[in-house]
């Protein structure tokens, strides 16, 4: 959102075609969740009406605020685990990393459910201990690097401090 104030000022219509776009692609990122996890079209083209018609799926488009962009990223976090869920792959998993570190990057109340993202291997099943181990220190890195060591850097030569749980 700063890259787009920077780039186009304070034009806020181009704010809302980014939300706009932001919008369909998280209603598009829920309906396919939903596929992979039900693969009948009739399920999906229930889970399309239900995300176009819920409210919280999709803010406003008139709000120049990061809640248009938050939500189709969580949706997408969602698409990526349920494809970890049916790849238990280390591809899927750098996948689900990549989108929890969005999910933080985007706003900062999300870091729990983006953490959380990373026990994904405890739950998925038919993996063994190594693999499971392994599939959560890539998490672990993934997220450290792009999700908090940029925001840790920024309070560092800002504010500072290295993170908040250092004061």
């Amino acid at each position: 959102m700063a890259g787009l104030y920077w780039a186009f000022g304070h034009f806020f219509f181009i704010q809302q075609i980014a939300n706009i776009l932001f919008m369909v692609g998280g209603v598009a990122a829920f309906i396919f969740a939903v596929w992979k996890l039900f693969p009948r079209l009739s399920t999906a083209l229930i889970g399309g009406l239900f995300a176009a018609q819920w409210t919280p799926l999709h803010h406003a488009v008139w709000y120049t605020q990061i809640e248009g962009w938050y939500v189709p990223v969580f949706a997408l976090s969602i698409l990526a685990l349920v494809h970890y869920r049916q790849q238990r792959s280390i591809l899927a998993m750098i996948g689900v990393g990549i989108t929890a570190a969005l999910v933080f990057n985007t706003r900062l109340q999300g870091a729990f459910f983006a953490a959380a993202l990373g026990l994904a291997p405890l739950f998925v099943g038919m993996i063994d201990w190594r693999s499971r181990i392994r599939h959560m220190a890539i998490f672990g890195v993934i997220f450290g690097t792009i999700g908090i060591l940029p925001w840790s850097t920024r309070n560092y030569f800002i504010e500072g401090y290295f993170s908040p749980s250092t004061e």
